[in-house]
């Protein structure tokens, strides 16, 4: 965690991506001491973190894993103990930063040795609020195209089973453990930091959000997506984002301004969308709607914002070209002085 942090915000702020170059070390470091081990017959300081990774594996005897933790004696021996599997948490963070394709390689390569279906999605919300990294990537990819709805089922499952063990809960709240906090946490984040913000989810010790786009409600000049209006982010490239815009209120009118980075360290240069070209609503005689037409339309933009204006229950699609790690990262708002 430590290195991939340290890396992902000194290149934020620098814009030098040699400083990516410190967790992709350790991360072949690592890589390089794993084996193929049955998990079963393992003593793993963190157990409880692989559900996911255990569940999808279901009873195949051998996974791949890595040590992470060296000592001077372990067993009577020196060297390197704790095995457990290798999280994709943080591959999958210098991709989501560099999109190189190295970087790619190595999410590719875990993949490989995996025996089991990176598309599965397994309901559960570990301390991190992370562990679905392997469906999503595979959605990007275009390999998993029933994972927005399998991963906000899932996460809706899990809000309302915690919500259950809130209510059931008779344990004594001045004696329990931080952990118990943790069990009960209702609050789960990480289906729509990947599906609406374009990003993995943040390193639990930390890490930033460093996510492809950032949204602000035009009309009430608060951040995040106006009332009635969901996102989804369909494909992440290193200069070029497909993001689709809903408005579900079929009588109001929203508007949304997209900002290029959690922090408007990008910038937009164009932006491609369908515009409607045939008549609507059409002829008030008609008992359906007329036939949809459509005509691409480019907009060159150059800013690290864009201000869309969603017409009452329409849909649109937007592929955004993007300059990334171009500008001075900041905090502020499109209305900050």
């Amino acid at each position: 965690m430590a290195a991939t942090v340290a890396g992902a915000n000194a290149y934020l702020l620098t814009r030098n991506p040699a400083y990516l170059d410190l967790p992709r070390s350790q991360l072949d470091r690592v890589w390089a001491l794993g084996e193929m081990r049955d998990p079963r017959t393992l003593e793993m300081s963190l157990e409880h973190h692989w559900i996911g990774e255990f569940t999808a594996q279901g009873e195949t005897p051998e996974m791949f894993v890595i040590p992470y933790r060296y000592g001077d004696v372990q067993n009577g021996q020196p060297g390197w103990f704790d095995y457990m599997p290798l999280s994709p948490v943080y591959p999958t963070a210098i991709w989501n930063l560099s999109m190189a394709a190295a970087d790619w390689a190595r999410v590719e390569r875990l993949r490989q040795v995996e025996k089991y279906d990176w598309r599965t999605v397994v309901p559960f919300r570990n301390k991190e609020d992370c562990g679905h990294e392997q469906p999503w990537l595979r959605f990007l990819q275009g390999d998993n195209p029933t994972y927005p709805e399998a991963i906000l089922q899932a996460s809706y499952n899990m809000v309302c089973w915690r919500l259950a063990s809130i209510r059931e809960d008779q344990a004594d709240l001045t004696k329990v453990h931080i952990h118990h906090w943790q069990e009960h946490n209702p609050v789960v984040t990480e289906a729509l930091v990947q599906l609406t913000l374009g990003a993995p989810q943040i390193i639990y010790n930390g890490g930033l959000l460093h996510c492809r786009v950032r949204y602000f409600d035009a009309d009430k000049q608060r951040p995040g997506l106006p009332e009635d209006v969901a996102a989804l982010i369909e494909t992440l490239e290193s200069d070029r984002t497909v993001l689709r815009l809903v408005n579900l209120n079929p009588m109001a009118a929203r508007s949304v301004i997209i900002q290029a980075g959690g922090f408007g360290e990008h910038t937009f240069t164009q932006v491609h969308y369908d515009g409607l070209k045939s008549e609507y609503p059409g002829s008030a005689k008609r008992y359906a709607p007329p036939p949809l037409e459509t005509e691409q339309h480019t907009l060159s933009v150059h800013e690290p914002l864009l201000q869309v204006q969603l017409p009452p229950a329409t849909e649109i699609t937007l592929t955004l070209e993007m300059a990334r790690f171009v500008n001075q990262p900041s905090y502020k708002t499109p209305w900050s002085a």
